[in-house]
């Protein structure tokens, strides 16, 4: 499943840049979790941000059908 997730968003057109201020401490952990997932650190980015994305919108649908 994590690698169809994976190959799903490289097929995403990458069309911005984005900066962020990290602290070190994470950007090794995150370069750890992607190291042990055999992909890319910034790849494994992309997968939680897309994965919170997915979450807060099945919350938003959830949100909608109580009203």
């Amino acid at each position: 499943m994590k690698k169809e997730r994976e190959e799903r968003l490289n097929f995403i057109a990458k069309d911005r840049t984005m900066t962020m201020r990290l602290p070190s401490a994470m950007v090794e952990a995150l370069k750890a979790v992607a190291e042990r997932e055999k992909m890319p650190y910034q790849a494994l980015i992309r997968q939680y941000l897309a994965d919170a994305l997915i979450q807060e919108a099945a919350k938003i649908r959830a949100a909608k059908k109580q009203t």
